[in-house]
C-alpha cells in the first residue's frame, strides 16, 4: 500500500516538469517520475479484467494517442500498452502485473489531468483567495511568532528587511501539487474500491458506496490538516531566507514557491499523512471470476453499445462545446485613433521615417488586414457616435490614453450589442492610462484589464504562447507567438471563454516611479504567479468582443515576426462574422440540449451496463474517444475560413528551411550578427514578410535566403527551379563570414557560383550608377550570371533569368546585418547606416520590380539651389 501512495506521489510531481506549469519542460525528470510510479504500482489485479471489455477498450483509445500531445499523450498510450496482454489473454503474472502497474498510473495520470485544467481555469479568473482566505493565512504566519497584519488580499509580515506584503493566493495555500496529489488519491481508492469486492456489499448505492466515501473523506482530511502545516513551513522557510540573504538577493527569495522541487518536497508529508489515515482493506477475492467470460451474442452487443456511447458522448460534447464561426459580414474594420495618442495606425513607416515614433506604431498592420478588409480609421476630429459606427463591422480600439465620454461608451456598447464586433487592445501596467480608458468600456461588459505587468518564469521576457489542441475560433489559425509584456485579463462576471490563457507567468502592478510604468522583472513577496488569461473573449447582445492584453506585438518592429499578424487576422475574422448561435438565447439553449444529452447517456450508462465484465473500462474509453474525437473534429472544421486577400501586398518569404540566421525575437535584435533589422526594414517599402519551411518556402513573390548552411536537398532544389520557372524572385544573401555555407548549392541549377577564397572588401560600385560612395566589410567572389555590382573590378553580385523568374545572388550580404544597420530600431540611424538602408532598399525593389538597381534619389533628400545661389 505504501507503495502506491509514493507512485502517487512521483506521478503528482511529474507534472511540475512535464508541462510548462511553474519552469521550462524537463522530459527526463518527466520520464523518470513516470516510470518510477509504474514500477512502483506493479501487482496483479486483485479481479481479473474480462477479456472482450480489455479489447474494446484498447480498440476504442488506440486513435486517442495521435490526438493528444505530451505529457497527456502518456494517458492513453499508458492505457493502451498495459491493457495490451489482458486483451491477448493468458498472460504470465507478471506481464499481468506489470500491465495493471501501467493501467492503474495512466488513471490516475488522466484524474489529475482533469484536476490541473480544472485548478487553472480557477486561479487564471483570481489568484487571489476569498475571505477568510488571508486571516487564516495571516493566523498561520502568527503561530511562527511573526509580527503580522492583513491588508485585503495580502498579509504583511515584518521581517528584519522591513515589512513583506505576501500575497495569499491559491497558489500559496494550495498548490497545484497538492490538488493533483488529491485528486490522484481519489481515483486510487476508487481502483482499490473496484478490486475489493467486499466493498460492494450492500442492498443500495449508498451502502455499496459508503467504503469509498469513507476513505475519500480520509483523503481530504489528510491533505487538509497537512496544508496549514506546509504554508507554515514554507512561510517560515522564506522568511529565513529573508533574513539570511545577501541585500542583493533579497527580493528573490519568492522563488521557492514555484519550484518544483520545494513543491514536491512541502507535499511528502500530504503523502505520508495520505499514507496514515486512508489504509487499504484486507481483499476478500477469489483468484478468478466466473464473470470474466462473456459470450459471443454478449461481445456484440457490447461493442455495438460502445459506438453508440462513443456517438452520444461525441454529439454531447459538439452541443456543449460547438462555437460556429458563422458567415462573414460586410468586412468593414475601423481603427479608432480618437482619444489615442499611443501606437497610431497613420504615422510614416517608409525609407525616411526612423526611430522609436514611426517604430511603435500599427502602420504595417493596418496595411496588412487592409489586403482582406475595408478598412478605415475614425479620427481624431470625427464622433463616436451610432451614425459613425454604422459605417462599420469590426470596431478596433487600441491603447486610449484619454478618457470616453458617457455618450461614446453607450454608442460603442450599443455597436455590439447590435451585432458589431468589438476588439479591445490594451498594453501593461495602465501604461498611458490605457487599461483605464478601456475599463470605461470592458466593465460594463463585465470584465477589465488589470494594472499588471506579466513575466516568464525563469526568463521574464519570454513568453510563449503555443496553440492549444482545442483553439478558440478567434486564433484558430495561429501558431506558436512570442509575446512582449502583457497585462492580464480579470473576466469578473462576465461570461465567455479564455480563447488565450498560459501558465508559467507571474505578475507585478504597475510601478508608478518609472516613466513606462514597467516594474523591474524581480521576484517580490506581492507577486502573483500560475495562470493567466491574455485574450478574453465574450458576447454582448448579438455582438462579438475580444480583448487583447499585448499591444507591442502589432506595433511596426514586430508585426510580421511568427503568428502576430495571423492573430490579428483571425481576430478581425472572427469578429466580422455572425452565426445562429451568437444570440445567448439560442446559445443556451443548444448547451442546455446537450447537457440534458449527456446526463442521460450517463443514466443509460449507470442503469443498463452489463452486470459482468469491467464495464467502466469501455466507458472510459467511449467517453475519452467521444471527446477528443468532437473536439478535434470542431477543430478540423473551424480552420481556415479566412476572407479572401482582395488587394495583396508584395510577400516577401524569408526562408528557414536552409537558413538559421537569427532573426528578430520579441520585437529586438540583440545579435549583432543577425539579420533582424534587415527583416524589419523591407515592410518599410510596402511590402511584407514572413518565415516560412519547406514548401511553404515557396508561397510568395520573392524568397529572400540569407547565409544559408543547411543542407538543400533534391527535392527543395526541384521545387526552387519550378517556382523561379513559374515566375519566382529568388534573393541568395552570402558573406565570407558565413560558416558551411550552401549557398552554391542553391545557385548551380541557375549558372551562378559564389566563391569566398577570394573575398575581396573595399568600396562598393554599382553599373551606370553614381552611387554615395560605401565600403563593404567583406564580400564573395559571384561568377555567371549578369554581374551589377563589383568591388574594384571583382563582380560581388548579379542576377540571372529562367523562366518568368530571376534569381538575384549578393556577395556581401553582411554589409546588411544589425551590427553594420545600426543595430536597433528605436534610435536614428547614423549617416553610414542609412547609406546601408539605401543599398538594401534599391536590391529588393529592383527585384520586385524585375529591374536593375537604380542609384538612390538625391533630389528628395538634398535641398535644392535657390536663385541666388545660380546668379553667383
Amino acid at each position: 500500500m505504501i507503495r502506491n501512495w509514493l507512485a502517487v506521489g512521483l506521478l503528482s510531481a511529474s507534472w511540475m516538469w512535464g508541462l510548462e506549469f511553474y519552469t521550462p519542460v524537463n522530459g527526463w525528470l518527466w520520464l523518470v517520475c513516470l516510470l518510477g510510479a509504474v514500477l512502483l504500482m506493479v501487482e496483479p489485479p486483485r479481479r481479473p479484467l474480462c477479456r472482450i471489455d480489455a479489447t474494446i477498450a484498447l480498440l476504442l483509445l488506440l486513435p486517442t494517442i495521435w490526438m493528444l500531445g505530451w505529457p497527456h499523450r502518456a494517458i492513453p498510450f499508458g492505457l493502451v500498452v498495459g491493457l495490451l496482454p489482458f486483451a491477448l489473454g493468458s498472460a504470465p503474472q507478471r506481464v499481468a502485473a506489470l500491465g495493471w502497474g501501467i493501467v492503474r498510473s495512466s488513471l490516475v495520470l488522466a484524474g489529475q489531468a482533469i484536476a490541473l485544467y480544472a485548478y487553472c481555469l480557477t486561479t487564471m479568473r483570481s489568484h487571489d483567495l476569498p475571505w477568510p482566505g488571508p486571516l487564516l493565512v495571516g493566523a498561520v504566519a502568527r503561530l511562527l511568532g511573526a509580527d503580522v497584519s492583513v491588508d485585503g488580499s495580502n498579509v504583511v509580515v515584518f521581517s528584519t528587511a522591513g515589512p513583506q506584503r505576501l500575497g495569499a493566493t491559491w497558489e500559496l495555500v494550495f498548490d497545484p501539487v497538492t490538488m493533483v496529489l488529491l485528486a490522484g488519491s481519489l481515483v486510487l481508492i476508487s481502483l482499490w474500491s473496484w478490486e475489493d469486492r467486499s466493498w460492494h456489499k450492500g442492498e443500495n448505492v449508498l451502502q455499496r458506496v459508503r467504503p469509498w466515501l469513507a476513505h475519500a473523506g480520509f483523503a481530504f482530511l489528510a491533505i487538509g490538516l497537512w496544508i496549514p502545516v506546509r504554508l507554515a513551513l514554507l512561510v517560515g522557510l522564506f522568511l529565513h531566507r529573508e533574513m539570511r540573504a545577501p541585500e542583493a538577493l533579497k527580493l528573490t527569495v519568492m522563488n521557492q514557491f514555484f519550484s518544483p522541487w520545494v513543491l514536491v518536497l512541502a507535499g511528502l508529508g500530504a503523502l505520508a499523512s495520505l499514507a496514515w489515515w486512508v489504509r487499504r482493506r484486507p481483499p476478500e477475492v477469489a483468484v478468478s471470476d466466473p464473470e470474466a467470460s462473456v459470450s459471443l451474442t454478449e461481445t456484440r452487443r457490447r461493442a455495438l453499445a460502445a459506438t453508440v456511447l462513443v456517438a452520444l458522448v461525441g454529439l454531447a460534447t459538439t452541443l456543449l462545446l460547438l462555437d460556429p464561426i458563422g458567415r462573414p459580414r460586410g468586412g468593414r474594420v475601423t481603427v479608432v485613433e480618437r482619444h489615442s495618442e499611443w501606437e497610431p495606425s497613420d504615422r510614416p513607416y517608409d525609407k525616411v521615417s526612423y526611430g522609436e515614433d514611426p517604430s511603435y506604431s500599427y502602420t504595417a498592420i493596418y496595411d496588412y488586414c487592409g489586403q482582406y478588409f475595408e478598412t478605415s480609421r475614425l479620427l481624431e476630429d470625427e464622433k463616436i457616435d451610432t451614425a459613425r459606427l454604422s459605417q462599420c463591422d469590426v470596431l478596433v480600439i487600441k491603447t486610449p490614453t484619454a478618457p470616453y465620454s458617457d455618450n461614446e461608451i453607450r454608442a460603442v456598447l450599443r455597436f455590439v450589442q447590435a451585432g458589431g464586433g468589438l476588439l479591445l487592445i490594451g498594453e501593461h501596467t495602465d501604461f498611458k492610462h490605457t487599461g483605464s480608458c478601456l475599463n470605461q468600456i470592458a466593465d460594463p461588459l463585465g470584465f477589465k484589464f488589470r494594472p499588471d505587468n506579466l513575466f516568464g518564469v525563469g526568463a521574464p521576457y519570454v513568453q510563449h504562447v503555443y496553440p492549444q489542441r482545442f483553439p478558440h475560433p478567434a486564433v484558430r489559425n495561429v501558431p506558436v507567438i512570442r509575446y512582449a509584456n502583457s497585462c492580464s485579463i480579470d473576466p469578473g462576471w462576465s461570461w465567455g471563454r479564455a480563447a488565450v490563457w498560459n501558465t508559467g507567468l507571474w505578475g507585478l502592478d504597475a510601478d508608478y516611479n518609472m516613466a513606462n510604468f514597467f516594474p523591474e522583472a524581480y521576484y517580490r513577496p506581492e507577486m502573483r504567479y500560475g495562470a493567466y488569461i491574455q485574450l478574453w473573449e465574450t458576447r454582448h447582445g448579438k455582438g462579438r468582443v475580444l480583448a487583447f492584453t499585448d499591444s507591442t506585438v502589432f506595433s511596426n518592429f514586430s508585426t510580421y515576426e511568427p503568428g502576430k499578424a495571423e492573430l490579428m487576422l483571425d481576430m478581425l475574422s472572427w469578429l466580422n462574422c455572425r452565426s445562429v448561435l451568437d444570440r445567448q438565447g439560442m446559445r443556451l439553449f443548444v448547451r442546455l440540449v446537450g447537457l440534458v444529452l449527456l446526463a442521460g447517456t450517463i443514466w443509460l450508462v449507470v442503469t443498463r451496463h452489463p452486470r459482468s465484465g469491467n464495464p467502466w473500462l469501455v466507458w472510459l474509453a467511449c467517453v475519452l474517444l467521444g471527446y477528443l474525437g468532437a473536439t478535434q473534429a470542431i477543430a478540423a472544421w473551424q480552420k481556415g475560413g479566412l476572407p479572401e486577400c482582395e488587394r495583396p501586398l508584395v510577400r516577401v518569404v524569408m526562408d528557414r528551411t536552409v537558413s538559421r540566421v537569427p532573426l528578430s525575437e520579441g520585437g529586438f535584435t540583440p545579435d549583432p550578427g543577425g539579420y533582424g533589422l534587415l527583416e524589419q526594414w523591407i515592410p518599410r517599402l510596402g511590402y511584407y514578410t514572413v518565415r516560412a519551411v519547406d514548401e511553404e518556402a515557396f508561397s510568395g513573390d520573392v524568397l529572400l535566403v540569407v547565409s544559408p548552411t543547411e543542407s538543400v536537398t533534391e527535392a527543395y532544389r526541384q521545387r526552387l527551379v519550378q517556382w523561379v520557372t513559374e515566375g519566382g524572385k529568388l534573393i541568395v544573401f552570402d558573406s565570407p563570414d558565413s560558416s558551411g555555407t550552401t549557398a552554391n548549392s542553391l545557385l548551380w541549377p541557375f549558372g551562378i557560383s559564389v566563391y569566398h577564397a577570394n573575398a575581396t572588401r573595399g568600396p562598393l560600385k554599382f553599373e551606370d550608377s553614381d552611387w554615395p560612395g560605401i565600403s563593404v566589410p567583406g564580400a564573395c567572389v559571384v561568377e555567371g550570371g549578369e554581374p551589377f555590382a563589383w568591388v574594384g573590378d571583382v563582380p560581388v553580385a548579379a542576377r540571372a533569368r529562367l523562366g518568368k523568374g530571376t534569381i538575384t545572388a549578393i556577395g556581401f550580404g553582411w554589409l546588411m546585418n544589425n551590427e553594420n544597420m545600426g543595430g536597433t530600431w528605436f534610435t536614428e540611424p547614423e549617416p553610414a547606416s542609412l547609406k546601408v538602408y539605401e543599398v538594401l532598399f534599391a536590391l529588393i525593389e529592383a527585384v520586385v520590380e524585375d529591374r536593375f538597381i537604380s542609384p538612390p534619389d538625391k533630389s528628395a533628400s538634398e535641398p535644392a539651389e535657390t536663385p541666388e545661389a545660380d546668379q553667383n
